[in-house]
């Protein structure tokens, strides 16, 4: 319990312990879709809103759910459960499960694979740069446009992301920033991404994944009279930027000081990113959108 402890169809593992098929479409061909969640002080943050996000992708990729938004919410609750963990790291995968052929066939499977695990938490970036700033540089590795794979999927084939961060940490930088095909920003390697000038948040409008910890921070932003522009944005915008940071799931509100070597403002976490990263992680201590582990 230590590791963690991982649901596959039914049934309960610890981390060691836990197999899939090396037939799995997922496995083979990244054919699923996924979702996180973040448990806090035994507080899972926005659980419903995950849950749609992850039925949304199941639908769109046309997987049918093995169990119902209700089922699954118990599972989810009795894993972090048995790990006994009051602060922990969720996943939820669905694959289209395994064929009668390990080929791309027809899509048609007998039934779907459905893991679920929770875990000690994770950081996409370690705490000592959340706090002092992170530094990020511009990937050569463009997004697929929607007409190849809609981001608003959390497919589970991260090839492209995993090449983007492979290229940021070659460069000595902490994480990518993406563009799409038009040199629009898009995102980072895996979070949503927002600048700041003159008090005002600017984020993408469209083209990018329906972040959970996105509309939170634009939530927040709005509680505080901060005023949240969506549309394109140039890379011309983020050299100009007042304050850039990152948010996640995983990683929480990320500032970042530099890209490209570019410094941000004045090359330090900015006051609109501190404040929202104080709120958000305050909403989090307190279980505010919460739904309770071990109640």
């Amino acid at each position: 319990m230590e590791k963690g402890i991982v649901y596959i169809n039914g049934a309960f593992h610890g981390v060691d312990d836990a197999k899939v098929s090396v037939f799995d479409q997922g496995f083979i061909f990244g054919d699923g879709v996924f979702d996180t969640f973040v448990v806090l002080h035994g507080y899972i943050f926005k659980a419903d809103e995950h849950l749609d996000r992850f039925y949304r992708s199941a639908q769109a990729v046309r997987i049918k759910m093995p169990l119902t938004k209700e089922e699954l919410r118990g599972v989810i609750i009795e894993t972090v459960k048995r790990t006994g963990f009051m602060d922990a790291y969720i996943k939820c995968i669905v694959t289209r499960g395994v064929g009668s052929k390990p080929i791309l066939g027809r899509g048609d499977t007998p039934k779907p694979t459905l893991v679920v695990f929770a875990v000690p938490p994770l950081s996409v970036v370690d705490q000592e740069k959340i706090r002092n700033g992170a530094k990020l540089v511009s990937t050569t590795i463009r997004r697929a446009p929607p007409e190849t794979l809609d981001p608003r999927i959390k497919s589970i084939n991260y090839q492209p992301n995993m090449l983007m961060r492979r290229e940021a940490i070659a460069a000595g930088a902490d994480e990518a920033v993406s563009y799409d095909h038009e040199g629009n920003v898009a995102e980072g390697g895996v979070e949503n991404i927002f600048l700041v000038k003159n008090d005002v948040l600017f984020t993408l409008a469209s083209g990018v994944l329906e972040g959970i910890t996105r509309q939170t921070v634009i939530e927040i932003a709005q509680e505080n009279g901060m005023g949240c522009v969506e549309g394109n944005l140039k890379k011309y915008d983020v050299y100009n930027s007042d304050e850039v940071f990152l948010c996640s799931t995983a990683g929480g509100v990320v500032p970042v000081t530099e890209v490209d070597n570019v410094a941000i403002g004045d090359g330090k976490p900015g006051p609109v990113a501190r404040k929202i990263m104080e709120t958000y992680d305050q909403m989090l201590r307190e279980g505010i959108h919460g739904t309770p582990v071990y109640a």
